[in-house]
């Protein structure tokens, strides 16, 4: 079977989830035999895989803002439109809002099957603050779409309560390979990380907030931020006005490598998201080892039994008192991360998404 999938990022600098999960869907497919062909904006990954071609599509400018991104998604639209034309597939994949434009112009002149994956809500990125026309976009998929998958129950739950469509769950798996893995070996100094983008979405100000209470019992606890976002300066400038910056370090982008050494060190994982649709850094860090407190509103917890403290979001203080737990019951989360470990381990999620898509395809085209 050949699949069209419209990504956005493929290379080693992803933006998000949803890039992890288009390269490593498109992967298994194509190790399952299939042709598959990508569009993205960043040329290709730095392995080259067989049944896997990458188009790079090249935008005019890179974008700034979010009207600049808007902009840029139009333009990445209008050329894998005409792209297109040349190319033979079975099977469309769109990806949230970004590359329905496009789907839905192709599977409209082609008949073919238009399958679409709803990683995010834009009223869960924006929190409530939503664009119009990514909310238009985002619709025009849910409703259009042949069939809809999504990545946890969560986001199940959340796109029936707004679109009323009925989807069918993926779940994603880590972003590490298991040849990337290194020994767990936390650091004697109790520190607390987080990885993920610093947007309004993230919550990482609660994070900062919990701090205060963290450092009361534990005074030599370290938090590391990982990643970048409109939120770093203010973020920074936040920690500096509750008089413990030096508590923390924001170290931005940083290679895959020293993330896996981070994973492996730190003391606890935080994820304070305010909405985690799935969220693979979880993943991530129990394949590590490292204990992780996680909201409620995060869909990987689905996937463990334990290993995850689950907090409400937008509350500090249940954050912190779980961070302090952690950290004063060393080997008690140790010993519960380890079992969580099992999971990610035991079970290849990425082919599992493949295999649903794949038996979707096949049964779709039958019809």
């Amino acid at each position: 079977m050949k699949f069209l999938i419209i990504g956005w990022g493929a290379g080693d600098s992803f933006s998000g989830g949803m890039d992890v999960h288009v390269l490593n869907v498109s992967k298994a497919l194509a190790k399952k035999g299939h042709s598959v062909t990508l569009f993205a904006t960043d040329g290709k990954p730095t392995e080259t895989i067989k049944n896997l071609k990458i188009i790079p599509v090249n935008l005019a400018k890179k974008p700034n803002s979010i009207d600049d991104f808007i902009s840029a998604v139009k333009e990445y639209n209008e050329k894998i439109k005409s792209s297109s034309k040349e190319l033979d597939f079975d099977v469309i994949i769109s990806h949230d809002w970004i590359g329905v434009a496009a789907a839905e112009k192709i599977k409209d002149t082609t008949g073919k099957l238009w399958l679409h994956t709803v990683h995010s809500l834009e009223h869960m990125r924006s929190l409530n603050d939503s664009k119009g026309d990514i909310e238009k976009f985002e619709k025009k998929g849910i409703v259009g779409a042949d069939t809809v998958f999504t990545v946890s129950n969560f986001m199940k739950d959340a796109i029936h309560e707004r679109y009323r469509r009925t989807t069918e769950v993926i779940y994603n798996g880590s972003s590490f390979g298991v040849n990337e893995l290194v020994e767990r070996n936390p650091y004697s100094t109790h520190t607390v990380l987080y990885v993920g983008r610093l947007t309004a979405q993230k919550g990482i100000e609660y994070l900062i907030l919990a701090a205060k209470k963290i450092l009361g019992v534990v005074p030599n606890a370290r938090f590391i931020i990982v990643g970048t976002g409109e939120l770093e300066e203010s973020l920074k400038s936040f920690a500096l006005a509750l008089g413990f910056f030096d508590s923390f370090e924001f170290l931005g982008f940083i290679s895959k490598k020293r993330l896996a050494e981070l994973y492996s060190t730190a003391s606890v994982f935080a994820s304070p998201s305010i909405y985690e649709p799935f969220g693979i850094t979880v993943l991530d860090a129990v394949l590590f080892s490292c204990p992780v407190v996680a909201t409620k509103n995060t869909g990987a917890n689905e996937l463990f039994s334990c290993g995850i403290t689950i907090v409400e979001p937008q509350d500090s203080v249940s954050l912190s008192d779980a961070v302090v737990r952690v950290l004063k019951n060393h080997d008690e989360f140790e010993a519960l991360a380890k079992n969580a470990k099992v999971v990610v381990e035991t079970k290849d999620f990425w082919a599992e998404c493949g295999r649903i898509i794949e038996k979707t395809s096949v049964s779709k085209n039958a019809d």
